[in-house]
């Protein structure tokens, strides 16, 4: 199976974006994820749940391209609001494999 990084240039950025997040929704089913440290920090600081993430997965309201992670893995920002309704982003990159990394998550002002 190819990942998206390897099809990224045979779409255009709405295609990219929802390949994207079809991949990181099935991830996330099959469980194939990652957090960082950071984001692990982040979660708990604000008081957030997993909960909260997947309803934004589920339902984003925005999802931007940011650069590639340090290991050069496309990273996507994914804003929504969180299960209470608090405007939040996140931010992931997706593996080669098409493992989904959590690399933080915020308030989306």
């Amino acid at each position: 199976m190819a990942s998206v990084a390897d099809t990224a240039e045979n779409f255009t950025v709405d295609e990219v974006a929802q390949k994207s997040l079809e991949t990181i929704r099935l991830a996330i089913e099959d469980e194939r994820i990652e957090m960082t440290s950071h984001f692990d920090e982040r979660i708990a600081e604000r008081g957030l749940l997993w909960v909260d993430v997947l309803v934004v997965v589920d339902e984003p309201l925005r999802m931007e391209y940011q650069e590639l992670e340090e290991h050069g893995w496309p990273k996507w920002k994914i804003a929504g609001t969180s299960a209470d309704g608090v405007s939040v982003a996140i931010v992931v990159a997706i593996r080669p494999d098409n493992r989904v990394r959590f690399v933080t998550i915020f308030w989306e002002e």
